[in-house]
């Protein structure tokens, strides 16, 4: 699986890597099994005013033989 996650911040705060563990283990059972089947990981953080969320995209990968 490849999974792409865009944080919105609405105020300056955070670090990105710290947001990575706990958005992929919330996940787990939900839009994959467990995050050993993820092979390829976007992160990016973006500013904003007002409030800030998260998008997640989960897409699988073609099968390699």
């Amino acid at each position: 699986l490849a999974v792409t996650i865009t944080w919105w911040r609405g105020r300056a705060s955070g670090d990105l890597d710290n947001r990575i563990k706990v958005t992929m283990d919330s996940l787990k059972g939900i839009a994959y099994q467990d995050d050993r089947q993820v092979v390829e990981l976007h992160a990016y953080r973006k500013d904003q005013t007002g409030e800030g969320y998260v998008v997640v995209e989960v897409r699988p990968l073609p099968r390699l033989p």
